[in-house]
Order: structure tokens, then C-alpha cells, then sequence
């Protein structure tokens, strides 16, 4: 883009700029009927009184009565302009003007008059009497030559006027005397034709606004101006973020006065402040994304705006802005997750969220940016730490706001910082700003280094240890690939599950060191066997459970034998029974037993064979010794002689049935047959013989007792085991035939016997043995598996690190506190830090540059500061002197000269200040940083002048916000840090912030959802004949009047705002207010109380800057007398006017009450537009709202409360099924709290009593995903928690390792402080709340002695009576139902309301027992009044209630003006 077409630009800027205040009073003044006061003929005695300084009353001035009232409406009338542009522009206009300079030029063929004040003094116009029968004038100290009149002299005749010698010149020995200005103005001005000085003393408003605007010689090399007027190179650049640094300087010939700032900034070099730079260093990049799209698209855009601008016509030219506004709020969506920064080189004066250090961050490192800036998320905060940050750092800071809350606001949150007085406030007369820089210069001698190391080794060991434990317990490790905190949860979400696993069982290394898709199918295989019925089976289910085969056919096989053993068992019953009894024997009945009978019988019947049935009776010991060896009866020590051994063979032969081999063997074996059968016959009467049928018995016994040795190893592992022949016959008859029938159960053994093998193969028999001992179903199995392998997970990571296997909550709890206070001290040492930077700078620059030092000493002793020139001498010195001022813009020309005298400029509200209002700071500055919000109304024009009649110079325009958003990089602050309850947010956010903004609950639920809709149906009237609505209806008023004394009793620790549509409807309510204070003067203290935010009555032009805990919002329109609406709703039918309901709504910190006579039936829909249709959909909202809140029930609320459990945030979401917080819960639940899980981002949220509306109490939060999330220590232990505490919760860590060892534990603890704080706080405690309604400020005397507590019939008519005297001794109204709520919250009850009759008919009672005694203080009254008659009250006009031109703030002056305050009334008749 040429430089021609960017100084059209700076052209068509400057001729906007000439209309900005309206008609300039400073050269073209004209007196009126509302907006000047001309002293010029006052009493002399008053005029020299008050020209000396001392304060005079306007009595003393004007002492004609009907002049005096005349003076006396065109004072408040000056007044109340001045104080509506200090409060709105940030500008002091009260001013005694002495002395007129008037003439004429011709200008473009146009004859044009001027009337220029030569001297200004402020003034303050103080009311005084009841009624403000009078005004208390008094000048400051501080006398001005008009710099217009001196700039016009100089630019248009060459006159130069030495001001301070002026001013000097009326210093007289008798006090101020203004003619010696005069006579050197008339000297200087001879070559100015028609010329003249009029010595006029006028009382009106004034600020230089219009020359200094209109002459500003923009630096055409000034990269932000550049991109403004629309060239695309320097916005290509500002939109990448660079460094704002100088643009290629203009050609020969282009701008005025660049010569001169370029070479002022050349040889300005940039200053450290004597501390590290390391905060400007390694700064992460954040908002990446967002920010390079904003920069694809906005050089395009750019330069696309331009030509639109100039080819297309207004309506196009709206849409273009409107779209760029809506990507401006649409942009940075998310809060960037910054880390913690290290405590030696991170400088914090005052705490900031992601947001707001994410914004600091790209002012540090050179960037220019625009910041979105929603009402609540931090404006004024993140300016403060932009202001400390940047002054921290070397650099110089210029805030501008045009309003004076927001001015007032920085400088206390800077107070607050620690660091007082060191903004600069250029609002102050010079004399006040030579105070401040002389103090700073003082500051600056005595300012010593912080000792803050051990601060410092304190908060490092504490975050670093707070950081170790979040990693150990957050960070993946190995082998395993997971962390702690997920081998947590995994065990707790097993144990969990009813019926949950059990197993004690850890795997062996083999398997932990399998990857995890071999441990996947380990456990799949593991899942199959447990489906074949390993674990589950029984005998009960099959007689082969147990028992294992290798393939089908020998399971085949073995049952094929069981079924052959089972008929062999039958058969063998058969045969040994009648064998054993015949026999004598008798032995256990299984087949090993009487196997070994039959073979005893067997062999005998063998024997008796080959012997005679007389062997056994025979001397067999004698017998086998005669029949042995020598040896053999020496080894048994048997000694027998030679005949008596022959004799003893011939008898052993005799025995024999023939041959036999060897006899001595033989016998050997009939002696252990014999003792053998005696032994199972347990009979030797009875020799051994041979039984019939024991042999064919014998031989099934064999058969069977092979089968039984083949099924023996196979039935080893069943549960009945495998020693068959050990078994009852009977049993193992029905155990054989189950096992020979039982096919189907022998299809799935093989495979349950692969499986089994390959799973204790791989390392899995312990598991398997303790899955088969419990009897574990298949459902389980798998759990069972896992758990095995969590708990070792878990225990190998124990062993492997001390943090876990150490975990220690008492060490923790305490480290978190240690780490918050430290944390706490560090952020407040921030002001000692930064004024000893400040210490350090100022000294480097006085010897560095010595004679720009010389320079400043010479200001500051100088009888008069002009800080314009100053800063051109000295530029290095002055800003290292004095790094932070702040001012409104619309001063910034008159203090400081074109030049970039600062290194930045932050532009508060920028969305409400038009380019030509913000270029005069933006020059000023190379780099600059705009925060604002679109979605308010934008600039508005203002007038300086009172005269309500005049036009404004200029319609709306786009405001400096949005033409900066074209090109800068975009910030927004995305968290909103008021305590807000839910449904006043949830208004704002989903209505007019497209939900973007995030904000943590309050536990204030009993206290409402922030809205109320007063309904006022009977509001009609008669349409007015110029607007044609009916507005301001008197129903309306009153109910807002009602609706004001009610806040004023029942809440008037809160501060509270009216806000209607029409400046008419103010004025009135104001008005209607002010007479009820009359009336009322017990609510006066509210009123009166200067310690809290002043009660304000305004209209919605007028609402933005300020903030009020309650608002009330009037609309103000009626139905006519028939009942109809007319769809005439004045601003809100324009283009753009919902912003003006975004400004309403914002305006309310906690509560907003919509009064209206409209319905959200009554209006159709079709039939509105623009911001009248946002009205229908508001008050709908508020309407249902209101409706739910009022017709819930705790059953619908605890539904409520399991919704928002759903919709509960990020971070909530992440915890949403951790089965740790769950099984917490759960506990806690059975102790007898009410836990809500996941309650709007909360881990567990525990309300006062069962439901939400009752109030919250107890915020438990752990250290889960969402903990470990969060980068910095400070805002996850710190930040987050003061915030909590600040929106009334009670807030308790849950650490995940002490919630998995020992849960109850835990679950107690937090119950019990649960307990506790439902015991200290809640207003459902019975006797707690008894007390609490006990202690009412204002009340006389001591409480009744009644007991709370009791049944209502418990109580006597005396006891209610004196409870109800005792609650009316503070003397506030209330009406029955306020009066019976009350005693019934002094009596504890919470009983049905349908027996509240008691309470009623004592409230009826009491009001009985009043009337009667005021009707006889009436009539005592009486009769002294006919004795003593006095004066008659007069009703007051309306006029001296509230002024009928404006709207004005309810101040201290207008409770002064309605008589309420006593000092008043004591000065007064002093006075008198």
C-alpha cells in the first residue's frame, strides 16, 4: 500500500478525531441554560473567598434567592456531567474558567466565532443541606493556561506563550490575581485581529480533547499504524507475531514529526530492569493453531476489508464487521496447559490462570495481540500482570481505560500486588503526578534486594517432590507400558465388580515378561479350559472330572474298562460273599480285602492238596526246625537232638499226600497260611479248609483287579482319587457304572487335558490349582487372571521404586500445604522483586544517563511539571523513573508527544474506543496489547458539553478492537473467575458466548440460580405521543422500588444495580428509590455505606465498566390500557442491540432480576427483531428457570444432579468412571453422605444434605488424569483450590494410592469432614441454625431463653410473643410471611407446612398486640400535637430528588440531597 493512500487514512483519522467530545469547549465555548454558570457578576467578598482557595458556598456568590435557584439547578446540572464523563471517559471537566479570549476567522469562506477560556482551575461542586438548598465550590490549587488557545496562537499567528510564567504572574501578594495574564494576553495578540479579553469567571465543563486529536502527528513508520490504515505488508507481519518494531521509513515529505520520534526512539535504547531476562527465554509457544490460522487468513482479509470498505456500501460494510467480530469470538477456544517455570527466573506479582500467563507470555517475547475478554474472565487481572510482568523486565507500560472503575481497579489490584503507588496516574493534576514521581524516586534510594533464598530451595524441594510423586504415579513404565495410577484403577475396578476376584496368586516372571498380545491369548486359552468346565466341574457333574487323557481313544478305552469293572464288582459279589461266610471271615468290603481273602482261601484249598487237613493242628515250629538245616536251627537257636528230629520228619511225612519237594519249605508256608487265616478269621478253633467256590470267586477278583490297576492313574487326579480297590464296594459298584455310562463328559477331557498341560507349561499351575480349589465360574475367570497379573504389576513396581512402596498420605498432605503457602509467598514477594528491579533500573539510568538525570532534577524541583517536555529530554530516565502509567486515552496527547515514549501500550476495553479515540496511545507505544470484548456495545459518541439538546458528532463506528483482530494475533481468556451461581452463568455463557466459557461451581446452590423474573402484569399506561410506547409504567416503578428495599434488608452486604432500557425509566425509578428512602430510613445504611460498591440506577448506555454483586434489570415498556402490547422497543430494535442484553447481563456477579410486563407468552416472535428478539429469549429463559427452580423437588434435583454427573467437564469426563472415585463414594455412601460423582469437573462433590439445592459442601478431588493433566503444580495444588474456597467449598485431596490400600479408611476421613463442615457451615444443621438466626445485626437486648429444637406445641404464647419482639428490635419491615420464616428459623423448625398454624395465628396474635399499642401512641400523640402545634413537612419537588435530564449514579451527594446523612444536618446548622 503507497504512503499517499495511508496518510488519506491518518487524514480521514484526524477529521474524526476533531468530532470526538463533541463542540470543543475550549475554543468554541457557549453558554447554556443547563451547562454553564457565569460568576462574573457574583458577590466580590464570595469571588475573592473563593479565588484565594477556601471553600465557598454559592450562597456567598448569589445572594438574589430566584438567581440563586436558577445557579443552584445549573450547578448539579455541571455536576453530574462531570461526574458522568470521570466516571465514563475517565476525564476531570469541572473547571472556573477565568477569563474569555473571543474572535473570528474566516475559515473555507465560513465566518467562524470563537470563545476560548484563558485560565482553567478545577472544581468540585459539593451539595450541601437537606434538600441541596446549596453548593460548596472549591478550586484547586493547579492554575492552566488553555493549551488550545496557547496551540491555536502558536499554529496560527506565531504567538508563543511561556505558560509557567503566566501562571506565575498571577501569584499577587494579596492572592490570585488573573490580570496580569490578561494584560500579557492582550500584548501578545495585537497582530490578531478583533482580539478580545473578556475578564468572565464561568463555571461549565472543559477537557482539551478535540486540538490535541485533531493535531497528532501519527508516526507513519509505526507498523501498527500502518496496518490500520491497510497496508498489508505490516499486517502480514503483526500477524505472524513479530516484533512491532519500526516499518521502513516514509518518503521525503510524508507525515509530520516522524523525523523527530524516530530519532527520540533511535536514542532510546532498551533498559534492563537489573534482573535476568530468562522469563522472555524458552516460553512455550501456545495457541499455535489458532494463531496460524488467524495469520493465513487475516493478510487476506486485511487488505480484502479495505477494498470493501471503498467499493461497497454500509450495509455491506456492517456485515464484513459483523463477521469479523464473530470470528473474534469464536477464536481461541482452548486454555493452553502451561508448566510451572522455575522459581528463579519466574517473576509473578499476583496470580494468573493458563490464559492470562499465556498472554503475559506474548507480550514478553515483542508481540502485539488483541485478547478476547469476557466480563468475569480477568481483565483487569491480566493488565496487572502484564503491567508488573513488563515493568519486571525492563520495558515501559502505558494502560489506558476510559472508564475511571477500571483505571481505580488497576491501580488497586497493583496496591494489592504489593507494589503502592507505583502506577503513575495521569487522571492527577500535575502536581499530584510530581508527588507520585518524587516518591518513586524515594522508593527507588530505599529499595533493598529481597532475601528470598530460602523461599525459593523451599518451593523447588516442594513442587519438585509434589512433581516426583505425580510422575511416579502417572508415567508409563516398563516392561510393564503402563503407569501406577492404571494398574490402580485396574485393580480397584476388579475388586470392585461383586462378586469380585480373589486370588492371591502371582505369576512367575516367565509370564510377565510375555508381550502383551502372548499374555492376551495365554488368557484366552486360559478362558477356554475354564469353558470346558475345568474349575467348575465336579463329581457332582461327572465321575471322570479330574482325570486327564491324552487323546479320545483312551478315554474310550478307560471307560470302556470301567464299564467291564462294573459288571466284574456285581459278579464278584455273587461269588465271595457265600466264600467268606463259609470261610468265617468277614472283612471290610472292598475288593482289595476280600481279595486277599479269597487268595488265603484259594491257597489253602491248593495246599490241602498236597497235605492232610491234620497239618494245621500239628507242632508246625518243631516240625519245620526238624525238617531244616543245622544252620537254620542255629540261626533260630533251636537245639534238638538227632532221634527226636528224626521222629519229627517221620511225622511231617506222616502229614503229606505224596511227594513233596521240599518239606521244610512247604510246612514254612502252611504255618503262614495258617496264621493268616486266623488272622481274617480272628477264630484258631477252627482249623483253615477249603470252601466250594472260592476258586471260580477268585478268578473274577483277578479280571477285576486288572481293570481297577488300568483306572488307577487315570482317577489319581479326580477329587475321589484313584485307589479303586480301597473303595466300599457298594460305591465303587455306582462309581464304575457312572463311569461306564458318563460318555458325554469324556468328549471335552482330552482337550481340558491339552489345555491344562500347556497352561502350567507356560506358568499358570498355581493359578490353575487356586481357580479349581474356589471353584471359580467362567464369568470370573478372566478377572481372576487379571488380578493375578495387576497385583504383580503392582508389585513389581513397588519394588522397583520407593515412591510407591513408601507412599506415606500424611507426608503428602503436609508437602501439598508446605508447597501452597511457599507457593503463596513466592507470588507475594513479586512486589518486593519488581520495586527492587524498579530500584535497580532508575539506578543504571541516572548513571548512565547523566544528563537526562540533570533533566528531571530540574522538573521535579521546578514550580511547575510538564511531563510532554519531559519526556522528550528525557526519555530513558523518566521511563526507568516511572515504567507504568495510566490515564485515559483521551489525555494521553494532552501528557505525552508523539513519540513511542513506551515500549507498550495496553488498551483496556478496546472494544468500545473507535481507531481515532485508541491511535493517540497506540502511537505512543511500540507494541501494543488490546483487550476487549465484541460481543458489548462498542464506541459511542459522547459530548463534553452539558447541553443535552446537542447532536452528537459522530454516529457509532467500529471499534479499535475489532479493526485490531483483523491482523494481530488473538488471545482470549477463557476462565471465569466470579462466583456465580449456575444458572446466571449458564445465561451468559450459552446466549452470548457460544459456551466457550469454563468456570468451576459454587457451592452456594442453596442460594439459587441467580435469576428471578418479577412479573408485572398490570403494568399499563398511555402510549407517549413521541415514541409511541407506554413506558416507565408506574407498576413497573414500584415493583422495582420493592424489589430494591427487599435487596436493601434482606442482602445488603451485597451491592446492588438498576438497569433499565431508557434513560427516562432510570430517572424515575431513581426518583421513586429516593423517595422510599424517605419513607424508609431504616434501609438508609445500605445506602450510606461507603465501604461497598455505591448503589447505581442507570440505563443500558450507560452500564458498561462497572459490576454489581445483584441487578436488577427493568425493562420498562407496558401495555396499554386495553391490554395490548406494542412492538416498539426503542435501542433494541437497531442492528447489533442484543449486545446491549449482553451488557445487562454481565453486569450481575450473582444475581439478575428481570422485571417486565411481558411474559414469555405475550410477545410473538414473528413480529421482532434484532435485539428485541433476544429480549423474548431471555426473559423465556429466566422465566424457566426461575419455574424449575421454584417446582423442584429433591427427587427431581438428585435427577438434575446425575445429569450434570453426564455433562460434567473435560476433566471430569477423564475421571468419569475411575472405579477408585467410585468405590470412595460408594463408602461414603453408606456412612450417610450424598456423594455426586463427577460433579461439573469436581471428582466427588458432597452436598449439605441429599440433594444439590440444598447446598454443597465438600470438594474431593485426587490425583487422577485430570491432576496429572495439569502441568503446573501451582495451578492443580493451588490455584484451583483457592478458587474452590473462594466460591465457598471445603476441599480435600484424595490421594489414589491411600483410596487403593486402604479404602475405607479414607472414605471415613473424608466423612467425617463432611460432617464437620455441614456442622460449621450449614444452614440444615438444626441448633447451628437456631444460632445463626440468632445473631442479626441491629436487634436489641439479649435472645429469649427458648429452647430450639422443641415441638411448636412445646412452646406458649408468651415464648412465640418475646421470640417475635426480639426479631422486630431492629425496627425492618416485614411483611407475615417474612415475620413467620423468621421465627420459624429462630425455632429450628422443619416441620410440614401444613402444620404451621401455631406459627401463623403467633404472628397474627403479635400483630393484634401491635396495633393496639400504636393506635394508643397515635392518639397520646394527638393530643400532644394539639398542644404543641409545629411545622408543617412539605413535599419535596421532583426535581430535587433527581435531576430530570439525566440519569446520574445514587452516590453519596444524592443520599446527602435526601437528607440521610446526620453530619450533613449538624453542619448545616452550624453553617447557619
Amino acid at each position: 500500500m503507497s504512503n499517499s493512500s495511508i496518510n488519506s487514512a491518518v487524514a480521514e483519522w484526524n477529521e474524526r478525531a476533531t468530532k470526538i467530545g463533541g463542540r470543543d469547549t475550549m475554543l468554541n465555548f457557549r453558554d447554556s441554560r443547563d451547562g454553564s454558570l457565569d460568576l462574573s457578576g457574583a458577590h466580590p467578598s464570595g469571588v475573592a473567598q473563593l479565588l484565594a482557595g477556601r471553600a465557598t458556598r454559592l450562597s456567598s456568590l448569589i445572594r438574589n434567592a430566584e438567581q440563586l435557584a436558577d445557579a443552584r439547578r445549573r450547578v448539579k446540572s455541571i455536576r453530574h456531567k462531570a461526574d458522568q464523563l470521570s466516571y465514563e471517559r475517565g476525564i476531570h471537566t469541572a473547571h472556573l474558567a477565568i477569563g474569555f479570549a473571543q474572535w473570528s476567522r474566516d475559515i473555507d469562506g465560513t465566518r467562524t466565532d470563537f470563545s476560548a477560556p484563558i485560565l482553567l482551575r478545577h472544581v468540585e461542586l459539593v451539595p450541601r443541606g437537606t434538600n441541596v438548598e446549596d453548593f460548596e465550590i472549591s478550586l484547586a490549587n493547579d492554575t492552566v493556561v488553555n493549551p488550545a488557545l496557547v496551540e491555536y496562537l502558536r499554529k496560527h499567528h506565531g504567538v508563543h506563550i511561556d505558560t509557567d510564567e503566566w501562571i506565575a504572574s498571577t501569584q499577587e501578594s494579596h492572592g490570585f490575581d488573573p490580570t496580569g495574564v490578561y494584560k500579557r494576553l492582550r500584548t501578545v495578540t495585537r497582530s490578531v485581529p478583533g482580539l478580545l479579553v473578556g475578564q468572565r469567571l464561568v463555571v461549565s465543563t472543559f477537557a482539551n480533547i478535540t486540538t490535541p486529536f485533531g493535531r497528532d502527528d501519527l508516526p507513519m513508520d509505526h507498523p501498527v499504524v500502518r496496518a490500520l490504515a491497510g497496508d498489508a505488508d505490516a499486517r502480514g507481519s503483526l500477524s505472524r507475531g513479530r516484533s512491532s518494531g519500526p516499518a521502513s521509513a516514509p518518503a521525503a515529505g510524508e507525515g509530520k514529526g516522524t523525523a523527530e520520534a524516530a530519532t527520540t526512539s533511535a536514542k532510546k535504547p532498551r533498559l534492563s530492569a537489573g534482573v535476568s531476562d530468562a522469563n522472555t527465554k524458552n516460553l512455550p509457544t501456545l495457541g499455535a493453531n489458532a494463531e496460524s490460522e488467524n495469520a493465513d487468513a487475516t493478510k487476506a482479509a486485511g487488505s480484502k476489508a479495505v477494498s470493501a470498505a471503498k467499493t461497497s456500501g454500509e450495509k455491506k460494510q456492517k456485515r464484513l464487521r459483523k463477521r469479523r467480530e464473530l470470528r473474534a469470538s469464536m477464536a481461541a477456544q482452548t486454555t493452553p496447559r502451561l508448566p510451572d517455570r522455575s522459581p528463579s527466573s519466574e517473576f509473578l506479582a499476583l496470580d494468573v490462570d493458563g490464559d492470562q500467563q499465556a498472554v503475559v507470555d506474548a507480550a514478553l517475547a515483542g508481540g502485539s495481540l488483541v485478547v478476547d475478554t469476557p466480563p468475569g474472565t480477568g481483565n483487569t487481572q491480566v493488565a496487572a500482570a502484564l503491567a508488573t510482568s513488563l515493568a519486571h523486565a525492563g520495558k515501559s507500560v502505558l494502560y489506558v481505560a476510559q472508564s475511571s472503575d477500571a483505571l481505580d481497579d488497576l491501580a488497586t489490584r497493583l496496591d494489592d500486588a504489593g507494589v503502592r503507588n507505583f502506577v503513575v496516574d495521569g487522571r492527577e493534576r500535575m502536581s499530584e503526578v510530581k508527588k507520585q514521581l518524587v516518591s518513586l524516586i524515594i522508593s527507588a534510594e530505599r529499595s533493598s534486594k529481597p532475601e528470598n533464598t530460602d523461599l525459593l530451595k523451599k518451593l523447588t524441594d516442594a513442587r519438585d517432590r509434589l512433581n516426583a510423586h505425580t510422575a511416579s504415579l502417572h508415567q508409563e513404565r516398563q516392561p510393564w507400558g503402563t503407569s501406577v495410577f492404571a494398574t490402580l484403577e485396574h485393580l480397584a475396578a476388579l475388586t470392585a465388580s461383586d462378586p469380585g476376584p480373589l486370588t492371591d496368586v502371582r505369576f512367575e516372571d516367565r509370564v510377565m515378561k510375555l508381550s502383551s498380545a502372548a499374555r492376551d491369548a495365554l488368557r484366552d486359552e486360559l478362558l477356554k479350559l475354564s469353558d470346558l468346565g475345568a474349575f467348575t466341574m465336579d463329581v457332582e457333574d461327572t465321575v471322570w472330572f479330574g482325570a486327564r487323557f491324552a487323546n479320545n481313544e483312551d478315554a474310550e478305552t478307560a471307560r470302556a474298562t470301567a464299564e467291564r469293572a462294573a459288571r466284574l464288582v456285581t459278579d464278584l459279589t455273587k461269588q465271595t460273599e457265600p466264600v467268606l461266610r463259609a470261610a468265617g471271615m468277614n472283612p471290610a468290603r472292598n475288593v482289595d480285602e476280600w481279595g486277599a481273602c479269597l487268595k488265603t482261601i484259594v491257597d489253602v484249598s491248593r495246599l490241602l492238596k498236597r497235605f492232610k487237613e491234620q497239618v494245621f493242628d500239628a507242632n508246625l515250629e518243631e516240625l519245620i526246625a526238624a525238617t531244616g538245616s543245622g544252620q537254620y536251627r542255629r540261626e533260630h537257636n533251636i537245639d534238638q537232638g538227632m532221634f527226636e528230629r528224626g521222629r519229627l520228619k517221620k511225622e511231617a511225612a506222616s502229614l503229606t499226600r505224596g511227594p513233596v519237594a521240599d518239606l521244610h519249605e512247604e510246612l514254612q508256608n502252611v504255618r503262614e497260611l495258617r496264621d493268616q487265616w486266623y488272622r481274617l478269621t480272628r477264630d484258631t478253633s477252627q482249623a483253615p479248609r477249603a470252601v466250594d467256590g472260592a476258586v471260580e470267586a477268585f478268578d473274577v477278583y483277578q479280571e477285576l483287579e486288572i481293570k481297577l490297576r488300568q483306572l488307577d492313574p487315570i482317577m489319581d487326579d479326580t477329587p475321589d482319587g484313584g485307589d479303586l480297590g480301597r473303595m466300599l464296594v457298594e460305591e465303587l459298584q455306582a462309581r464304575l457304572s457312572a463311569m461306564g455310562e458318563d460318555r458325554a463328559a469324556l468328549a471335552d477331557l482330552p482337550a481340558r487335558t491339552s489345555a491344562d498341560d500347556k497352561l502350567r507349561g507356560a506358568g499358570l499351575g498355581d493359578l490353575l490349582d487356586d481357580l479349581r480349589a474356589r471353584k471359580v465360574r467362567h464369568a470370573g475367570v478372566g478377572a481372576e487372571f487379571d488380578l493375578a497379573y495387576w497385583a504383580t504389576v503392582l508389585q513389581q513396581m513397588a519394588a522397583a521404586d520407593t515412591q510407591i512402596s513408601g507412599h506415606d498420605t500424611r507426608a503428602l498432605d503436609s508437602l501439598a500445604r508446605e508447597f501452597r503457602e511457599a507457593d503463596r509467598e513466592f507470588v507475594k514477594t513479586g512486589g518486593e522483586r519488581l520495586m527492587y528491579a524498579h530500584a535497580a533500573g532508575w539506578r543504571r539510568a541516572i548513571a548512565s544517563f547523566k544528563a537526562e538525570a540533570e533533566s528531571v532534577r530540574t522538573a521535579l524541583r521546578a514550580p511547575h511539571l510538564h511531563i510532554r517536555q519531559l519526556a522528550l529530554e528525557a526519555p530513558r530516565v523518566l521511563s526507568a523513573l516511572a515504567p507504568v502509567w495510566m490515564m485515559s486515552p483521551f489525555e494521553v496527547p494532552n501528557v505525552f508527544a508523539t513519540q513511542d515514549f513506551f515500549d507498550v501500550v495496553i488498551i483496556a476495553d478496546a472494544a468500545r474506543l473507535s481507531v481515532p479515540e485508541a491511535l493517540p496511545s497506540i502511537a505512543r507505544a511500540r507494541q501494543v496489547v488490546a483487550l476487549g470484548d465484541p460481543r458489548l456495545p462498542g464506541p459511542k459518541p459522547f459530548s463534553v458539553s452539558v447541553n443535552r439538546h446537542a447532536v452528537p458528532a459522530e454516529p457509532s463506528s467500529s471499534s479499535v478492537f475489532t479493526e485490531l483482530s483483523e491482523f494481530l494475533p488473538l488471545k482470549g481468556l477463557r476462565t471465569y473467575h466470579r462466583s456465580a451461581p449456575q444458572g446466571l452463568l449458564d445465561l451468559v455463557n450459552g446466549h452470548f458466548y457460544e459456551s466457550a466459557i469454563s468456570s468451576l461451581p459454587t457451592a452456594r446452590t442453596s442460594e439459587g440460580s441467580g435469576l428471578e423474573f418479577a412479573y408485572v402484569p398490570d403494568a399499563t399506561g398511555v402510549p407517549d405521543s413521541v415514541t409511541g410506547q407506554v413506558e416507565s409504567p408506574d407498576q413497573e416503578v414500584s415493583r422495582v422500588v420493592d424489589l430494591v428495599l427487599r435487596h436493601a434488608r434482606t442482602k445488603p452486604r451485597q451491592s446492588l444495580a438498576v438497569i433499565t432500557l431508557t434513560p427516562w425509566h432510570a430517572q424515575r425509578v431513581a426518583s421513586a428509590v429516593q423517595s422510599a428512602i424517605r419513607q424508609y430510613p431504616y434501609v438508609a445504611s445500605f445506602f450510606t455505606d461507603t465501604t461497598k460498591e455505591p448503589f447505581v440506577v442507570t440505563d443500558v448506555e450507560r452500564v458498561q465498566g462497572f459490576a454489581r454483586d445483584a441487578v436488577i434489570f427493568s425493562v420498562g415498556y407496558g401495555r396499554t390500557l386495553q391490554g395490548r402490547v406494542l412492538y416498539s422497543f426503542g435501542s433494541l430494535e437497531q442492528p447489533g442491540s442484543e449486545k446491549l442484553l449482553a451488557a445487562i447481563v454481565t453486569r450481575a456477579r450473582q444475581k439478575l432480576t428481570l422485571v417486565s410486563s411481558y411474559g414469555p407468552t405475550d410477545l410473538e416472535r414473528s413480529r421482532l427483531k434484532h435485539g428485541a428478539r433476544y429480549l423474548l429469549e431471555l426473559i423465556s429463559t429466566v422465566v424457566a428457570t426461575s419455574r424449575s427452580e421454584a417446582t423442584r423437588t429433591g427427587e427431581q434435583e438428585s435427577a438434575g444432579a446425575r445429569g450434570m454427573r453426564d455433562a460434567g467437564g473435560a476433566a471430569g469426563a477423564t475421571n468419569a468412571q475411575n472405579p477408585l472415585i467410585n468405590d470412595i463414594a460408594e463408602r461414603m455412601r453408606k456412612l450417610g453422605a450424598h456423594p455426586i460423582v463427577n460433579y461439573h469437573g469436581i471428582d466427588i462433590a458432597v452436598p449439605v444434605g441429599k440433594t444439590v439445592d440444598q447446598g454443597m459442601v465438600l470438594a474431593i478431588e485426587t490425583d487422577g488424569p485430570a491432576y496429572a493433566s495439569t502441568p503446573s503444580v501451582r495451578e492443580r495444588e493451588r490455584l484451583r483450590r483457592d478458587s474452590l474456597e473462594r466460591r465457598g467449598w471445603t476441599c480435600a485431596r484424595m490421594w489414589s494410592m491411600d483410596a487403593f490400600a486402604n479404602p475405607q479408611a479414607v472414605a471415613k476421613r473424608l466423612y467425617d469432614l463432611w460432617r464437620d463442615s455441614v456442622e460449621a457451615h450449614s444452614p440444615q444443621s438444626v441448633l447451628d441454625a437456631a444460632r445463626a438466626a440468632s445473631v442479626v445485626t441491629g436487634r436489641r437486648g439479649s435472645r429469649p431463653k427458648v429452647t430450639p429444637g422443641l415441638p411448636l406445641h412445646a412452646y406458649s404464647e408468651t415464648e412465640l410473643h418475646q421470640m417475635l419482639e426480639w426479631i422486630q428490635s431492629d425496627n425492618q419491615f416485614r411483611d407475615d410471611a417474612e415475620l413467620e420464616h423468621q421465627l420459624q428459623t429462630a425455632l429450628a423448625y422443619r416441620g410440614h407446612t401444613d402444620l404451621n398454624d401455631t406459627i401463623a395465628k403467633a404472628v397474627r396474635r403479635y400483630r393484634e398486640v401491635q396495633a393496639r399499642a400504636k393506635a394508643v401512641f397515635e392518639e397520646q400523640f394527638q393530643e400532644g400535637a394539639e398542644s404543641s402545634p409545629g411545622d408543617e413537612g412539605r413535599e419535596l419537588d421532583q426535581d430535587e430528588v433527581m435531576p430530570t435530564y439525566d440519569t446520574g449514579v445514587l452516590r453519596d451527594e444524592d443520599l446527602i440531597d435526601a437528607g440521610l446523612r446526620e453530619e450533613e444536618r449538624a453542619n448545616e446548622r452550624d453553617d447557619s
